[in-house]
């Protein structure tokens, strides 16, 4: 198994640091696929959880929900 190397190991190695983790996916709230309108949640994982936690659902926070075409409007 490849170790992980960590761009910036002192960051990770003091615990009081915390990490995040970044996720999003686009849908068509309305399922009509030749509508301009889709729908982009961003969630955000703590990952100084340990690995059995830090995907739970009691730890995501979404913390943006753009409701335009990301294209026109990814600067919220």
């Amino acid at each position: 198994m490849e170790r992980v190397r960590w761009t910036f190991p002192e960051f990770a190695a003091n615990p009081r640091n915390v990490r995040l983790g970044l996720a999003t996916d686009g849908f068509n709230p309305y399922g009509v696929l030749n509508q301009h309108h889709s729908t982009w949640p961003i969630f955000v994982f703590p990952y100084n959880l340990p690995p059995w936690k830090c995907m739970k659902k009691e730890y995501m926070v979404m913390t943006v929900l753009i409701t335009e075409d990301p294209g026109r409007s990814i600067n919220v």
